[in-house]
């Protein structure tokens, strides 16, 4: 029984294209939609695979050496002045005045 609604904002270009295409395939949206969702279920991820571009790439680069330099995560934030991160009652937060 179909009776739950998503809303997703999109670009209104990108909609019109992708309604256009669709429609040309026999499909609404909204079936488009569900067969997504379906094939979501079924292979338990994306159903088709991602590629980063050259920004995301360097950006996990980049975390991959910071992580890579640190032990953990209190040592990072020790590095950055935050010593108390991470503990009950933190110095200089409302909670722990």
């Amino acid at each position: 029984m179909l009776t739950t609604t998503i809303r997703s904002r999109v670009e209104p270009e990108l909609k019109k294209e992708a309604v256009e295409i669709l429609n040309a395939c026999g499909l609404d949206l909204s079936t488009a939609i569900r067969l997504f969702l379906h094939r979501v279920v079924a292979t338990k991820g994306l159903p088709f695979e991602v590629v980063p571009n050259e920004e995301t790439i360097a950006a996990m680069q980049e975390a991959r050496k910071l992580s890579a330099r640190f032990g953990s995560a209190e040592e990072l934030f020790g590095e950055l002045g935050g010593t108390n991160v991470g503990k009950k009652g933190r110095q200089g937060t409302a909670t722990g005045r």
